[in-house]
């Protein structure tokens, strides 16, 4: 990719995606799938969490070490200076950088993979929001807290899908025995062969009927009379677009 971009702003983060390997080989075609699956979950969730205002390029190397089989991967997130002035300036919310989708996704103390692992493949007896702007997500009686971020990649069809293809998939074959991911700070989460439901993707049916309702007070930043643009509003600690119906 080209570092060069004119009139871009640019955030790098690396990360390792490694496959603990019975053998010193594994098959081309399920590695790959992997490998293609990791490219889309991260442009997914950019999309998801930044709206489409950034881009998500992801480069990758592979080496062979004793017992596994290492993937590095590169992810470049492009934003146009002018639209990330804009954003700034007006006190929008800040877009996550490429660091920060790592986070969220896998190594964060509050991560969608810690939150399937917790979960372990049931589906949560209800979420609700707290007064704080976080989220409780309940298994029984029993809850863990999180972002709406986080909600929101874990209702997302083609995020659980690639977190399928990159986990369960994989294990279930030999000679994988397990997969973690190790960001650049040595933050690491793994997953066993034992815990590869946990990553079991929703039907597409049940992601489109699933709903997430809550109540909250919200004040308005940017009105929309235009039909189809969204409002932009925030409940005090987070600002996001927010689509507008009175059938009235």
């Amino acid at each position: 990719m080209d570092m060069e971009m004119t009139g871009e702003a640019m955030s790098k983060s690396g990360f390792h995606l490694v496959y603990d390997i019975d053998e010193s080989e594994i098959d081309a075609k399920q590695l790959s799938s992997a490998l293609l699956s990791m490219s889309e979950l991260l442009e997914e969730a950019d999309k998801v969490i930044n709206g489409g205002k950034t881009k998500t390029r992801v480069n990758v190397k592979g080496s062979f070490k004793t017992g596994s089989f290492q993937v590095d991967f590169s992810s470049f997130q492009s934003i146009t200076k002018v639209l990330q002035d804009t954003l700034l300036s007006d006190g929008s919310q800040s877009l996550l950088a490429a660091s920060g989708l790592i986070g969220i996704l896998f190594t964060g103390k509050k991560s969608l993979w810690r939150l399937l692992k917790w979960l372990q493949g049931s589906k949560p007896t209800k979420i609700i929001s707290t007064d704080d702007g976080k989220f409780r997500v309940y298994k029984g009686d029993e809850f863990i807290e999180t972002e709406r971020k986080v909600i929101e990649l874990y209702e997302n069809y083609k995020v659980r899908q690639a977190f399928e293809d990159i986990v369960t998939k994989q294990l279930v074959h030999d000679p994988v025995k397990g997969v973690a991911i190790i960001d650049s700070e040595k933050e690491v989460v793994d997953a066993s062969k034992e815990e590869s439901s946990y990553f079991v993707c929703m039907t597409l049916e049940q992601s489109l009927l699933e709903e997430n309702v809550r109540e909250t007070n919200i004040n308005l930043i940017n009105v929309s009379f235009k039909e189809g643009n969204k409002w932009r509003v925030t409940d005090g600690g987070n600002t996001f677009y927010a689509i507008v119906e009175d059938k009235k």
